[in-house]
């Protein structure tokens, strides 16, 4: 699994501004891959 620094950047931001991320878009576009990819990374750090 590729890590994605932006994107990781992105949802700490977004958490920091709420307690609750939702991730929307079409079937098929990498929801679930971010989501555990942001998992893996925070067990990491």
């Amino acid at each position: 699994m590729v890590i994605r620094p932006f994107w990781i950047e992105k949802i700490n931001s977004a958490w920091r501004k709420r307690p609750i991320v939702w991730f929307t878009g079409v079937r098929r576009t990498g929801k679930t891959t971010i989501a555990k990819m942001f998992l893996i990374v925070g067990c990491l750090s």
